[in-house]
């Protein structure tokens, strides 16, 4: 019983180092270890499914898991039983900006057994804890490993089990990138020095060109999404720049700078790696498409000048952004 009562203490030791789809179910199976005072002659094995629902501005996602179990020997008898766990939990996950997605999670449950019931074991609730991993293979299929803790207050005793599990997560339903730039439409007439939608780009570019005495500037937003761990453009953002590029194209006195920018999770140097890359992808593919290298500039920021705050998720999805900036001043 002590031994597994260190179980709780570790799991949150492992969150302390520690995309979104609306849905994700893990099919699992595992190993269960249980205490002794519970009678049964070895540890057993476990199958499961969990289903999780995700929703950006909550905290905790919500999670259903249900673990089943055959053939549990008793001792000191010949009799088996079987063993089925329905729980409800929340889930708390890291955004690590990487392959690896860590997690937490508290919650509860019933534990039934079926048929027999010997040396105090009855049908009874517990509460339990856990953390784990989540291995991305693609944005939506990943190798989700977990342990999770067990305590239940059963015939005036409480007893404890920890059943470490590993299955296949797949995620579905209006799912995006974790590295996706967010962006938000302007709702207002474009103005000087404010960070614009890219549909207004051509009646900003004539705003700029119907005043050629002075330096003029106006910023841009890209919807541009990048893949997990990536500086890859998916398809929809590729078309987004080659829109761009043909307005660049078509009004040949205007140049443009294209600043990166990252949230503040991870080291600072690697966000402002991250923020160049980003940058200059975009610029690369503007040269491809036929816009003159001499006519675009790029930077990165880091995880400077954010937007909005790094506390939340929603926050720092509009921090990880890239930004255009489209002036009629001669680059240097």
């Amino acid at each position: 019983m002590k031994k597994l009562l260190l179980i709780p203490v570790l799991l949150f030791a492992i969150t302390g180092i520690a995309e979104n789809y609306s849905y994700e179910i893990t099919p699992l199976v595992g190993y269960n270890v249980a205490e002794g005072e519970l009678g049964f002659k070895n540890d057993y094995a476990v199958g499961g499914l969990q289903f999780q629902y995700n929703n950006k501005d909550w905290l905790l996602s919500p999670e259903l898991s249900l673990l089943y179990s055959q053939n549990l020997d008793y001792v000191y008898s010949n009799l088996t039983t079987k063993m089925t766990r329905g729980a409800i939990n929340g889930v708390y996950e890291y955004d690590t900006q990487s392959m690896i997605t860590p997690f937490a999670k508290i919650g509860g449950g019933m534990e039934i057994l079926s048929p027999k019931k010997l040396y105090g074991n009855e049908d009874s609730p517990f509460a339990d804890v856990g953390a784990g991993t989540k291995i991305h293979f693609t944005d939506h299929i990943a190798l989700k490993l977990e342990a999770l803790y067990m305590l239940k207050y059963n015939n005036a005793r409480y007893d404890s089990n920890a059943v470490f599990s590993a299955g296949i997560n797949i995620a579905f339903g209006g799912g995006k990138s974790k590295q996706e730039t967010h962006v938000t439409a302007p709702t207002q007439k474009p103005q000087n020095n404010k960070t614009q939608d890219l549909k207004n780009s051509v009646s900003i570019i004539q705003n700029i060109s119907a005043t050629q005495t002075q330096t003029q500037a106006e910023n841009l937003n890209l919807h541009i999404k990048f893949e997990t761990n990536s500086y890859s453009l998916d398809e929809k953002s590729k078309k987004e720049i080659k829109k761009f590029a043909q307005i660049l194209k078509s009004n040949l006195s205007h140049n443009i700078q294209i600043t990166g920018y990252a949230d503040s999770l991870g080291e600072a140097i690697e966000n402002q790696y991250l923020s160049e890359k980003r940058a200059n992808i975009v610029k690369n593919m503007l040269i491809t498409e036929g816009v003159p290298s001499y006519r675009l500039s790029a930077i990165g920021k880091g995880e400077n000048n954010s937007i909005a705050s790094n506390i939340t998720e929603e926050g720092r999805a509009q921090n990880r952004r890239t930004v255009i900036k489209v002036t009629n001043e001669k680059q240097k």
